[in-house]
């Protein structure tokens, strides 16, 4: 399980302290995912910088099965808005840059990477480059390295808004596919509350600067399309929007 519990991150600049998050308390159960939701500036990114371990300076604990969470002792996958693709190697390489960072790559990884770009349909792409891609291919790349890491935690950005409406929900249903079969505890990070509720077991909601969790969410519509027809998707909706408004 990761449990963030009473997370605060305060940055200092020329004009003084600004307090980014404020007591942030969050789980996601093994193998589940929540979806966090909130307006721009509320500190989604922050607290997904510091459950990735890159933000170190923050007070509070961000724990993965009890223990503090650790880059060097832990496998986090993080998938951001930009792809974070190197423009001189392969879609293979990049695959499983991940691995090779820790240690050197094993027959048998390998071709679990293989797998995982067979079910993200990129088998055919394995030896072009970043800018040989469209931008939805280049964001398979990116969700297919994390996977092929087996992390303990897999942390995602708005990774799908860039991509055009089409483009965007085949990446949402292409990647829920996956996240089912690995279970993999994850975070994402969103500001569509229709992408919330499409891709959240639960909804995280923040809100106000510095940046709260004001509430968190069950979510029966999770993984359903075409539910704008249903009383409960307008109910559900309307709770979020009132959330994220402080209202």
């Amino acid at each position: 399980m990761i449990e963030v519990r009473n997370l605060s991150v305060t940055y200092s600049s020329f004009s003084g302290k600004f307090v980014a998050l404020d007591r942030v308390n969050l789980k996601v159960k093994k193998g589940g995912i929540v979806a966090v939701i909130g307006p721009s500036g509320c500190g989604k990114t922050t607290l997904l910088y510091a459950m990735a371990g890159i933000l170190k300076n923050y007070t509070g604990d961000v724990l993965i099965d009890n223990a503090p969470i650790n880059p060097s002792k832990h496998k986090i996958g993080l998938v951001l808005q930009d792809y974070g693709l190197l423009p001189w190697k392969t879609v293979m390489e990049n695959s499983l840059l991940g691995l090779r960072v820790k240690k050197r790559v094993t027959l048998k990884e390998k071709k679990y990477a293989e797998y995982i770009l067979s079910r993200m349909g990129l088998s055919h792409l394995t030896k072009r480059f970043p800018s040989e891609l469209s931008g939805g291919q280049k964001q398979r790349v990116a969700i297919a390295r994390a996977f092929i890491m087996k992390p303990d935690i897999l942390l995602m950005d708005e990774p799908f808004s860039a991509l055009d409406a089409i483009t965007r929900e085949e990446m949402q249903d292409l990647f829920l596919d996956v996240w089912k079969s690995e279970s993999v505890s994850t975070l994402f990070v969103t500001h569509s509350t229709d992408e919330a509720i499409y891709l959240g077991e639960n909804i995280a909601v923040m809100n106000g600067v510095p940046g709260k969790i004001v509430d968190v969410l069950e979510n029966p519509l999770f993984g359903l399309r075409d539910v704008e027809d249903r009383e409960v998707y307008w109910k559900l909706k309307s709770e979020l929007k009132k959330l994220i408004k402080g209202k």
